[in-house]
């Protein structure tokens, strides 16, 4: 994840060249968690570095700043479409909070008109025994991933190291949910 609230302008494209070259080859994806950056920075950080897979994460402030409406998240996200390689729904940043999986399909569904290249990921309390709220959204779209974090801790803060035994159950009911669909 790169966080970095204060580099969202023209320094954002050397940030995102100091992160790559101090990852080397083992990188390939970086997931950016910040409010609406600058796509022109992003667009020439993927011109440069094809392989590098781009995620934009649409957290509780990038969906207050389009009033929470799914029309002006499309708009607005047709600035990065050619450089971005998945949108993060996350309306939980990390701390457990449910998914609500009607919220997210609004979203979902605005993003039918783009070039199928860009995936759509979601997150928001997903953790072992708790995957129930994407059956719906998995077998509508093809190209769905999701993503766990704060549900994968007994004590569901982040600092904490995850709980294997946790983890091993949430890819297991993963797996059964795609076979589901």
């Amino acid at each position: 994840d790169y966080r970095d609230p204060m580099h969202t302008g023209s320094d954002l494209g050397d940030r995102l060249r100091e992160v790559i070259d101090i990852c080397g080859a083992g990188l390939g994806a970086i997931q950016l968690d910040m409010t609406w950056p600058e796509p022109v920075a992003l667009f020439k950080i993927k011109a440069e570095n094809p392989w590098l897979k781009l995620v934009l994460q649409i957290g509780e402030q990038a969906f207050s700043q389009i009033s929470f409406n799914p029309l002006y998240f499309a708009q607005r996200l047709r600035r990065y479409e050619g450089c971005l390689d998945y949108v993060l729904l996350d309306q939980s940043m990390g701390h457990g909070e449910p998914l609500d999986a009607r919220f997210l399909r609004d979203f979902m569904l605005a993003l039918e008109g783009f070039d199928r290249s860009i995936g759509i990921v979601v997150a928001g309390g997903l953790g072992p025994g708790r995957l129930k709220s994407l059956a719906g959204l998995a077998s509508r779209f093809s190209n769905l991933s999701w993503d766990a974090q704060g549900r994968l801790r007994p004590s569901r803060a982040l600092a904490d190291p995850v709980d294997w035994d946790m983890a091993e159950q949430y890819l297991r009911e993963s797996c059964e949910l795609l076979r589901s669909v």
